[in-house]
């Protein structure tokens, strides 16, 4: 048989980056809310008006407690997961688990664990200069990235990030833009990497080194080598090196078919 409860208020007591406790009370008990990875204001608001708009002031079991928090994932989906567990016969704790960050895209999104893109509004008060920025071909850009894409990014190495700027232009074309490059210079680190999804392989990335350091066996013009070079990894057993000039692709660079 189903214990029922009355509740008499709500409040809940809202500290950014950490998790929350708030007790709302119950004739007989009360339900402890905690909150883990909020990072905006607004979601805790909306989330605290939910809860009051649809069981303040009203009996209320563990079971419609549950349909309830199946409501609330529905409509927020950042909310990852939620948990009821009872404390004892007459406290319920409620906690409320948000999607965490794993890195921002175009500047504009935060693609989440939850393998979905959100606003940066939801995470106004999470450091994104933490987290890496790749650049993804607008198309692409839905609320729920696709696995091919999230698992290509998610599975990049850190020396990969770290050197290289990072652009996903399709499947078939995962543009690098080494960190130090400047477009004011011709200079050797002034270069780009395709690859596609599947290859983005640091072990295949440190093949190109060697030819950089060896650009003087190249019968080639010297202008020409000055221009910025393309290696494209993406066939087995060779590389094909192209020369493009500083701009390529614009300012936003490679968002483009490179053929």
């Amino acid at each position: 048989m189903n214990k029922f409860f009355l509740i008499k208020n709500i409040v809940i007591f809202c500290l950014i980056i950490r998790s929350i406790s708030a007790g709302i009370g119950f004739a007989n008990g009360k339900l402890i809310i905690k909150t883990e990875n909020f990072y905006s204001k607004k979601l805790e608001k909306e989330i605290a008006s939910f809860f009051k708009k649809n069981i303040n002031s009203e009996k209320i079991s563990k079971d419609k407690l549950n349909s309830f928090c199946l409501q609330l994932k529905k409509k927020y989906k950042i909310i990852k997961k939620i948990e009821l567990n009872s404390i004892n016969p007459d406290n319920i704790e409620c906690k409320i688990t948000a999607a965490q960050p794993l890195f921002t895209v175009n500047n504009k999104f935060v693609l989440t664990d939850k393998k979905r893109l959100f606003d940066c509004e939801f995470f106004e008060f999470f450091d994104r200069k933490k987290i890496n920025n790749f650049f993804i071909q607008e198309s692409f850009l839905k609320e729920k990235m696709s696995v091919k894409i999230y698992n290509c990014l998610k599975n990049i190495s850190k020396e990969i990030i770290n050197d290289y700027d990072i652009n996903y232009i399709k499947d078939t074309q995962v543009l690098l833009k080494s960190k130090n490059f400047d477009c004011n210079n011709t200079n050797n680190n002034n270069f780009f990497i395709l690859l596609d999804s599947n290859s983005v392989d640091l072990n295949k990335i440190k093949k190109i080194e060697s030819i950089k350091k060896a650009n003087l066996n190249f019968n080639l013009n010297k202008k020409r080598w000055k221009k910025c070079k393309l290696f494209d990894l993406r066939f087995n057993n060779r590389i094909l090196l192209k020369f493009v000039d500083l701009d390529f692709g614009g300012g936003d660079y490679g968002i483009k078919n490179v053929g």
